[in-house]
C-alpha cells in the first residue's frame, strides 16, 4: 500500500515546490485528464536573470474552446523550441550546470520541436527533470479517468485506486476540497507547507518563487536530496 500519494496537474518544467512534493510521496500522479486552463502553468514557466528580472518560456498552443481537454491540446508551431533553448543558453551559458548539460538540453528541444501535443512535451521535460534531480518516487501519468459527480469525488476515487490512506495536497486546494469527504473515505488529507518542504528537498541559495526547476539545474549550485 502506498504510504503517501500526491495528484497534481501537468505543467511545463515546473518549479521546485512541484518536485519537492514529488520527492515527498511514494506515488506522484500527474493529473492529465483535466480541462486545459489558459494563462496557466500548463504551457509556460519562467526563469530569472541574476538581477531578478523574470523571463517567460511559453509554448504556443491552439486553444479552440473553453471545454478543451488538456490531452487534446496541440502545439501551434515548432518554432518555440529553439527559442526556448536560445533563451536558456543566453541566461545560463556561464553557469556550471549549463556547461555540464548543454548537449542534452539541445537534444531535448530538438526532440520537443517535432511533438504535436502539449502533454508530450511536458512529459519529456518532466522525465528529464526527474532524472536530473534523482527523485525515486513512482510517477504515473494519468491520461484518462471516468467522470464523477464532483472533483473531490473523482480525486478520492483515484486515490482509492492507488490504495492509499494519505493524500498530500497543494495548499491552494483548501479553497475547494471537502475534508469531510476524505474523512468518510478513510484518507488522511495533508496540505503541504512549501516553506518547510522545499529546504528538505533542496540545498543551495533560496530559489526565487515560481522559478522553473530548469533554472536550478542549469545554475548548478543546488543539491537535490530525494531520500
Amino acid at each position: 500500500m502506498p504510504n503517501r500519494v500526491a495528484v497534481i496537474q501537468s505543467n511545463y518544467i515546473p518549479w521546485a515546490g512541484y518536485f519537492a512534493v514529488m520527492a515527498a510521496v511514494d506515488v506522484f500522479v500527474v493529473y492529465e485528464c483535466v480541462q486545459y486552463t489558459k494563462n496557466d502553468w500548463r504551457n509556460r514557466n519562467q526563469i530569472q536573470s541574476d538581477d531578478g528580472t523574470p523571463t517567460w518560456l511559453t509554448i504556443p498552443v491552439r486553444h479552440l474552446n473553453l471545454e478543451q481537454a488538456f490531452m487534446d491540446t496541440r502545439i501551434a508551431s515548432g518554432n518555440w523550441a529553439m527559442k526556448h533553448y536560445n533563451t536558456l543558453r543566453h541566461h545560463f551559458s556561464r553557469k556550471p550546470g549549463w556547461r555540464a548539460r548543454d548537449a542534452e538540453i539541445l537534444a531535448l528541444y530538438e526532440q520537443a520541436r517535432n511533438m504535436d501535443f502539449l502533454h508530450e512535451v511536458n512529459r519529456l521535460f518532466m522525465d528529464w527533470a526527474i532524472e536530473a534531480t534523482g527523485i525515486q518516487s513512482k510517477v504515473v501519468y494519468l491520461s484518462a479517468y471516468p467522470e464523477h459527480p464532483s472533483p473531490t469525488a473523482r480525486l478520492i476515487s483515484i486515490l482509492k485506486d492507488f490504495d492509499t490512506r494519505h493524500y498530500l495536497s497543494g495548499p491552494a486546494a483548501k479553497d475547494y476540497l471537502d475534508p469531510r469527504a476524505f474523512d468518510a473515505a478513510g484518507i488522511e488529507l495533508e496540505y503541504v507547507n512549501y516553506d518547510e518542504l522545499i529546504p528538505k528537498f533542496l540545498t543551495g541559495p533560496k530559489p526565487a518563487g515560481n522559478t522553473s526547476i530548469m533554472q536550478l539545474i542549469l545554475e548548478g549550485n543546488y543539491e537535490f536530496r530525494c531520500d
